[in-house]
């Protein structure tokens, strides 16, 4: 397997072990547990992230294409993008060079996987809800990388809305928290006032009600136990994922809230975006939970973690080119069926938990 020693980001210096063991989180519920949720269906559930999490919610989306009925990916390229090779995802799909992913031919790889049943049919794309974003002067992943998503996505007869205005750096662009919108650097969100959580749940979703100015005033954020949804041949370490993992719950979706039933979106980081870079800014900052709280969704933001060894992924950057397994892109995957488990979990599919 390829062991990456690359992110997503220029490297910076990182925060002192210190500042990391004295975080606190405040308005973060501490607890063990992810609930199941009465309110909560897997119909429905949607995905997105930035960066490598935008590379990650695509081979979500693709993979299991019969559970997720819309992704996002804001700076991300296509499916199997670097087709396990370390060298393909530092070249063609960050700076498109020597030459750019081919859209068409990952969706033809995509198909191929169908009839060994590693992948859902890749029929079940059209017309699903797929947001793509691109920053103007985004110098870490060049747009034609994300043209290719949108070439694969064309190919599958997607339903695409495709961002390409913004004068944003390599970020999570949003109205009004973070560095200046053309600012490269941690914590690679970036005040543009541009709402793109806003625009990506509306496109994923269908209309929305006003957001929330707080949404703490209708829901909770809360942490818990990744561990708990690992498949038994897998450790927290050898997948290079976090203990703990976070969400956000809607007052609306708790037992006795008002909603009838709420949907479930996974919001997935950048590199060198876990609690243990940026805190809680990622969770928090990026403009989600406000939606979320008047519009009965759920958010779970698992999180990865930095390792420097066994596997090599010393950024903290979600797997799209092969560090913890051959099958990183598949179903059989060790972190995509850890975040599977987590959103079966929340929605009471306990059925189909893969352990």
């Amino acid at each position: 397997q390829a062991r990456a020693r690359f992110c997503l980001t220029p490297l910076i210096p990182s925060k002192s072990c210190a500042m990391r063991v004295a975080l606190i989180f405040a308005g973060v519920v501490a607890g063990d547990d992810l609930p199941t949720l009465s309110k909560a269906t897997i119909k429905g559930a949607t995905v997105s992230g930035l960066s490598s999490g935008a590379f990650f919610a695509t081979q979500m989306h693709v993979a299991h294409s019969s559970t997720f009925v819309g992704s996002a990916a804001v700076a991300g390229g296509p499916y199997y993008c670097a087709r396990g090779s370390e060298t393909t995802a530092l070249t063609s799909c960050m700076t498109g060079l020597p030459f750019g992913p081919s859209g068409d031919n990952l969706f033809k790889y995509a198909q191929s996987q169908v009839s060994s049943g590693v992948i859902d049919d890749v029929a079940n794309l059209k017309d699903a809800p797929v947001f793509l974003y691109t920053g103007t002067k985004d110098t870490t992943v060049k747009r034609n990388v994300v043209n290719a998503n949108d070439e694969f996505f064309k190919k599958a007869g997607a339903n695409i809305t495709y961002e390409t205005t913004i004068p944003s750096a390599h970020s999570m662009p949003t109205v009004n928290y973070g560095s200046a919108c053309g600012h490269l650097g941690s914590p690679y969100i970036n005040k543009c006032d541009h709402d793109t959580a806003g625009n990506l749940l509306t496109h994923l979703l269908g209309p929305l009600a006003a957001k929330a100015a707080d949404p703490t005033s209708a829901g909770k954020f809360i942490q818990f136990d990744q561990s708990k949804f690992l498949p038994s041949t897998n450790s927290l370490s050898g997948l290079s994922l976090g203990n703990t993992g976070y969400a956000y719950i809607p007052t609306s979706c708790e037992d006795g809230g008002e909603a009838t039933s709420c949907k479930v979106h996974l919001v997935l980081h950048g590199c060198q975006q876990t609690i243990g870079d940026i805190q809680d800014q990622f969770v928090k900052d990026t403009g989600y939970a406000e939606w979320a709280a008047t519009n009965n969704l759920v958010l779970i933001f698992p999180q990865a973690k930095k390792s420097l060894l066994i596997p090599s992924n010393p950024e903290g950057c979600w797997d799209w080119w092969g560090y913890s397994g051959k099958d990183y892109h598949l179903q059989s995957g060790g972190q995509m069926t850890t975040l599977m488990n987590m959103l079966k979990h929340v929605t009471g599919a306990t059925d189909s938990v893969v352990v």
